[in-house]
């Protein structure tokens, strides 16, 4: 890091690190968490279903599915110019409709390929693919809806489907200033795991992640 003669950071350079992002620089905190999918059997679906009548909820794997829930009048890739290729490349798609209208979709990956396609950090962090796990992120909630406890159901769905995939854990992270989305988590049962640092300047980008010593793994 540059430093002055008299030891001193520049004050332009503290500026820069004084914000958390902007045009040139970047720098977040993420908190991970995980949870170990058998524990998913002792939970009631009923005490996550949402605040809304008539919904449907849906998993798409493939472009091929969405296009048939298109051809239903169920449109859900306009909302996001990579979802097409999230799909090509393996990611999967959970997502909740109210009267045709999209109102929640959140995303699993089940390998490299499809996490990677799913966007910058925290998809940077540590998933053991080979040994069953998964990563699940990504999500999108209508703001029409955002009072209708979907991110909670949607993470419910998720992790249900990853457990019925074979996954034995799913890992997902969040930007440590989140409360809300801390909560959710925990209110599933995900359990904090550690801690990632994302540090981009310009072109150059840097991820940094560390491990509780009670996590598992």
């Amino acid at each position: 890091m540059l430093v002055s003669a008299s030891g001193k950071m520049p004050d332009a350079l503290r500026r820069l690190f004084s914000v958390k992002a902007g045009p040139f620089f970047r720098y977040v905190k993420y908190d991970l968490f995980e949870y170990h999918l058998e524990e998913i059997d002792g939970l009631n679906e009923a005490d996550f279903l949402p605040d809304l009548d008539g919904f449907r909820f849906e998993i798409v794997r493939s472009n091929h599915e969405a296009d048939r829930l298109e051809r239903e009048g169920f449109e859900f890739r306009s909302q996001h110019p990579r979802y097409r290729e999230r799909l090509d490349k393996g990611a999967v798609a959970a997502c909740v409709f109210v009267a045709g209208d999209l109102a929640y979709v959140g995303w699993v990956a089940l390998s490299d390929r499809a996490k990677e396609s799913m966007g910058e950090p925290p998809y940077r962090f540590k998933v053991n693919f080979s040994n069953g796990e998964a990563c699940a992120g990504s999500i999108w909630t209508n703001p029409q809806y955002r009072k209708a406890r979907l991110a909670t159901y949607g993470y419910f769905k998720r992790l249900q489907y990853l457990r019925g995939e074979g996954r034995t854990v799913a890992r997902s992270a969040t930007d440590a200033s989140n409360p809300a989305t801390h909560r959710l988590l925990e209110r599933v049962g995900a359990r904090l795991y550690g801690g990632g640092r994302l540090l981009r300047i310009l072109c150059w980008e840097s991820w940094k992640e560390d491990r509780l010593s009670m996590a598992s793994g």
